[in-house]
């Protein structure tokens, strides 16, 4: 009871202080928002406030204030291209599940709404930030603190393994879940961090990293040991997590980067590369046949969770699908002896069907197709922000084959506020209204 008091009074006594944000700095609510979702993205429900995830709270006032505040203009998002396939992805992902679980005769609870609320909250997103004025300034500032947020997240999860009792303490009051008690029990010996979940941290490093590498390059005025300081916490938090599907995207970033590198240097090394490394996967995969017709096992090439979430989704779920192919299941999985529904691929094919899963593949590649236009024609920081988006949209899709990364939260914030500020800034180089000055194109400036 007391705890309740104290929230309402800090709600009424803050409620001042939003409202001058709101008219005077509207665009902080648009940079709080990847940081309130990285660092209290975690947090249980009721840890804080009673029967609410306090980053669920800091989102709401967040998209509340944008809606409120002059820099939001619902005219500004026009006829965008990204407007009708953001409605195709709510409607398939929400409505369309949502009214067939109704016409099923079954009810719809705060439990069937949340199961769809990753879709409902990209929609959200889409709406509030789309329609905003930024400008440079702005934007540098969005991105420089979703990399603060993610280098101290990252920090966290560092003296989580190095065992600093305050940090784990503070995890265990506020932040357990299922891969935490997994971590305490013994059963892994990975960092859980703010996020709770290690799936979750491992990706929203893998962006920082991306933006943080980004941002370096193209700003000079930062120091170089400045940028690799920031870049080693990162690769010192994704050591801690060490989770197979942050481990390959790093790599194939890697790959690309020296891929690119190499263009400049005629391509005949790296295909010569390239014949080497087809070579030694070849001889991996030879080897793994033949280790497999003599019954031996090799754990450190294919991990074992591999084979067994394999084998749930071609005779488990796959049955269920089957008889639910084109609407899906239901909100609510089906009791089975496995969970393997962390694959985005299945979870959507469970929850809302082919329907579902269409609209979302429909979806992001649209935002892919439209973004590497935007990466060749935009400069400076917004060329970092359309770069990031084409990356993050390949990388994402990729690895959602594994894990349901555009349901975490931590993860399905920072990509949908990457799209939507995006679409602010191409509005805003055609707004006649708008006060930011317009994006010049240096052939257009020249005499």
């Amino acid at each position: 009871m007391l705890s309740s008091v104290v929230w309402a009074s800090v709600a009424v006594g803050a409620i001042p202080f939003i409202l001058f944000l709101v008219v005077r700095f509207p665009a902080v609510f648009a940079t709080a928002i990847i940081p309130s979702q990285v660092l209290l993205g975690g947090m249980e429900r009721g840890s804080l406030v009673p029967g609410l995830r306090p980053g669920e709270v800091v989102l709401a006032v967040c998209l509340l204030g944008l809606l409120a505040s002059p820099r939001w203009r619902w005219r500004r998002l026009g006829n965008h291209p990204l407007n009708g396939w953001m409605l195709l992805y709510v409607v398939t992902g929400f409505v369309i599940p949502v009214v067939t679980w109704r016409l099923r005769g079954h009810a719809v609870s705060g439990d069937v709404l949340q199961a769809y609320g990753a879709t409902v909250k990209a929609g959200l997103l889409y709406l509030t930030l789309a329609p905003l004025d930024l400008s440079d300034r702005d934007l540098q500032t969005l991105l420089k603190a979703a990399l603060w947020a993610c280098v101290l997240s990252a920090a966290v999860a560092i003296l989580q393994m190095l065992g600093f009792s305050p940090v784990e303490a503070l995890l265990l009051e506020y932040f357990k879940g299922p891969h935490l008690y997994e971590r305490l029990s013994g059963e892994a010996d990975r960092a859980t961090g703010l996020s709770g979940n290690w799936h979750s941290l491992g990706m929203e490093f893998v962006l920082a990293l991306l933006i943080g590498w980004q941002l370096g390059r193209s700003d000079s005025r930062l120091s170089r040991w400045y940028v690799f300081g920031i870049l080693a916490i990162i690769l010192l938090g994704l050591a801690t997590v060490r989770t197979l599907t942050s481990v390959v995207v790093v790599a194939g970033l890697l790959a690309v980067v020296l891929w690119q590198g190499m263009a400049r240097k005629g391509r005949r090394l790296a295909l010569r590369l390239t014949l080497l490394v087809g070579l030694v996967g070849a001889v991996l995969l030879v080897g793994v046949a033949t280790a497999a017709s003599r019954n031996v096992y090799f754990v450190t090439i294919l991990p074992a969770s591999l084979y067994v979430r394999v084998y749930y989704w071609l005779f488990l779920y796959w049955p269920v699908i089957r008889d639910h192919l084109w609407l899906g299941y239901g909100p609510f999985l089906p009791v089975l002896s496995a969970k393997s529904d962390d694959s985005q691929f299945v979870l959507f094919l469970l929850r809302g069907g082919v329907v579902a899963l269409v609209g979302w593949l429909a979806t992001v590649t649209r935002v892919f197709m439209w973004s590497r236009v935007e990466a060749v024609r935009a400069t400076d920081t917004d060329a970092i922000l359309a770069r990031s988006v084409v990356v993050t949209s390949v990388v994402l899709v990729v690895s959602s084959l594994m894990q349901s990364f555009f349901t975490y939260t931590g993860v399905v914030e920072f990509y949908w506020v990457l799209v939507s500020v995006l679409v602010a800034r191409g509005r805003s180089s055609v707004d006649p209204a708008s006060p930011v000055l317009p994006h010049l194109d240096p052939r257009q400036s020249a005499p």
